[in-house]
């Protein structure tokens, strides 16, 4: 089994984005544990609904109203989560005749940055979710007793957890980015009437074509 140093170690499981960093681990905000979470799962709701392919084509969907309820006591209360959304594509549409912003709209949808967005939002929503996360938000907690701390079997068990849970993350990014590149060459090979054959993204990551049982033994 391995020691508690040496999974830890093998474990980089971050957010990409600065913006999600700040919100999770900037200690100077004034957001509490909850403000964050709650933040956090109506950011994974927006950003699903932008990278959903029937929804995304509704103008609702494109654009956020800045007065709305849940916009005011869910996202404001967190400020990153504005700029965050900025960095997304949305920007920020004042009132006529006013230097207010009335909404926050996006105009062009980029699917690799939005699949990415979620995996960086869940990463943040798991790692506000982990016990660390709720020690530090309570810090003034008395400690726990001698009799409730783990043991090193225990904790090389849960750091074999983060560490399974971070691969599945980086598998489903990695999918995830295969996906879209694999969208993007269907519509270049539908629609760009100079397109040629190539050497497949397969081949270029093996390094090697396909070869044929002739190719490699002759006749």
């Amino acid at each position: 089994i391995f020691s508690p140093i040496e999974i830890m170690s093998s474990i980089n499981c971050k957010v990409t984005n600065p913006h999600i960093d700040d919100l999770v681990n900037n200690p100077k905000l004034a957001a509490t544990l909850t403000q964050k979470q709650v933040c956090l799962k109506l950011l994974k709701v927006i950003v699903t609904n932008l990278n959903d392919p029937i929804k995304s084509k509704d103008p609702k969907y494109r654009q956020l109203r800045v007065s709305n309820e849940k916009i005011k006591n869910k996202l404001l209360p967190c400020p990153p989560a504005l700029p965050y959304l900025q960095s997304l594509g949305f920007v920020a549409v004042a009132k006529e005749g006013t230097d207010e912003n009335e909404f926050l709209r996006i105009d062009t949808i980029d699917r690799q940055i939005l699949s990415t967005a979620l995996l960086d939002i869940d990463v943040a929503i798991r790692s506000l979710s982990s016990p660390s996360a709720s020690t530090t938000s309570t810090s003034a907690a008395p400690s726990s007793s001698p009799t409730e701390k783990l043991s090193e079997k225990q904790k090389a068990r849960q750091l074999l957890e983060k560490k399974r849970q971070h691969e599945a993350i980086e598998d489903k990014r990695a999918r995830a980015k295969n996906v879209a590149l694999l969208r993007r060459d269907k519509y270049v090979r539908e629609n760009d009437d100079n397109w040629t054959s190539g050497v497949s993204a397969a081949c270029a990551k093996s390094g090697s074509g396909i070869s044929t049982f002739r190719d490699r033994h002759g006749e």
